[in-house]
Formats: C-alpha cells, structure tokens, sequence
C-alpha cells in the first residue's frame, strides 16, 4: 500500500503517511531514495489539541453525546470490538464502563 502510494508521487515529492495501517507493508527504499522523496507521518493531532478538546468537553461547549452510540461493559467489550472489528456496525463512538 505505502509503495503504491509512493510511485504516485513526483520526483522530490512529499509522501505524507496518514492514519494507522492494519496490515504490514513492503516499501522500496531504493526507489524513495532514488527520487528524493520526502516521506512525513502524522497523528493528527497534538497534545494541546487534546488538551483543548478535554477542557470543551468539561465546561461543556462541546456535546459529545450526539457522537456516542452505546455503553458497555468490560463483559461485553470483547463482543464488540469483533463487531467493530467486523466492519458491520452502526456503532461510531461506544463508551466502555468498567463498573458496568
């Protein structure tokens, strides 16, 4: 996938890596480095980002409830991440609760 990515990319170009891969990937280095490519990874997101979104949530500008489709407990968490895992969900966000 990132190889295949990387030969859309022109000489001296910047290949951007977004997102968290599920599988492994085979790159050529010798090609990367043979056209001057420069590669960047990204989160996404930076720890004042976070920070940010935390203090939203708690005075309460932001309502997250709208985003949150369910709550489980530690019993059922296994259930569903295969559900999730599984591609089939109407799940967006699922709060898990260790007490229940």
């Amino acid at each position: 996938m990132f190889q295949s990515s990387a030969e859309l990319v022109r000489r001296g170009g910047t290949l951007a890596l977004l997102g968290y891969p599920v599988t492994s990937s085979e790159v050529s280095y010798g090609d990367w480095q043979s056209r001057e490519l420069t590669v960047v990874g990204s989160l996404a997101y930076t720890h004042s980002d976070f920070v940010g979104a935390m203090r939203a949530l708690a005075d309460g500008s932001v309502d997250a409830g709208p985003l949150i489709r369910g709550t489980v407990g530690l019993a059922e968490l296994l259930a569903l991440l295969e559900e999730l895992d599984s591609g089939e969900t109407p799940h967006a966000k699922v709060l898990v609760a260790p007490n229940g």
